[in-house]
């Protein structure tokens, strides 16, 4: 019975140390990379005022929240907005009575099929007439 002997093959060793080196690489750059997006994205944020009441806004509130998600991932949606965070707080899971084209979008698209207990939140994004 022959037992398989290893044999050390210093190229082999290389190429799996370079190639282990590239991946190393490759995953810190993707990482600086998502964190300039999210620190640009923050940015946005800071600079940008509240969808509902129009001050500051500190946070970005999901139009139709995680939980009630139909479609899971439709990037040419907008579901995220400008929110302070009061507001972000207030709204929680529930769907706001906002009637702009953003929002109505968003629920069109992004929402459930039928209205399955989606209370709604007497926050609007328009300014009252």
């Amino acid at each position: 019975m022959s037992v398989p002997v290893e044999i050390d093959d210093p190229v082999a060793d290389v190429l799996r140390w370079q190639r282990a080196n590239e991946r190393r690489a490759y995953l810190a750059s993707e990482f600086y990379k998502r964190q300039e997006r999210e620190l640009a994205e923050r940015q946005k944020i800071l600079e940008s005022v509240c969808h509902y009441c129009q001050v500051p806004a500190t946070t970005r509130d999901h139009i139709v929240p995680r939980s009630r998600l139909a479609v899971v991932r439709d990037r040419t949606i907008l579901n995220t907005v400008p929110a302070c965070q009061p507001c972000n707080k207030r709204k929680a899971d529930l769907r706001s009575d906002c009637r702009c084209p953003i929002c109505v979008q968003a629920w069109a698209v992004l929402g459930p099929s039928e209205l399955v207990d989606v209370r709604l939140m007497t926050m609007s994004c328009l300014p009252d007439d």
